[in-house]
């Protein structure tokens, strides 16, 4: 996932399709002034130098998350513009 802060792309983070729409990784990725995130499903971006295509997405930042320290709240998402149909979700833990 690249995002997008001030129309730059200052970083690339990882992260997981948790839904069809929604792409969870850190919430340190998407801090506030990022305004998009672009997601590619690629295990290897080595033959797209240009980082072309992916999937545009709004990024969310947990509204606990904070900088410094320990941060349970280290959570953010990219809600994807349109859903993947071709990847399965990774399954989430059920509540006990």
């Amino acid at each position: 996932m690249y995002v997008y802060k001030d129309g730059v792309r200052p970083w690339r983070c990882t992260g997981t399709l948790v839904a069809p729409r929604v792409f969870l990784t850190a919430g340190h990725c998407v801090e506030d002034g990022v305004e998009k995130a672009r997601v590619w499903f690629d295990s290897d971006m080595t033959d797209n130098p240009n980082y072309e295509g992916g999937l545009v997405g709004t990024p969310i930042l947990h509204p606990g998350c904070f900088w410094g320290g320990s941060n349970p709240h280290d959570v953010g998402v990219a809600i994807l513009d349109e859903a993947v149909m071709d990847i399965d979700p990774a399954p989430l833990p059920r509540p006990l």
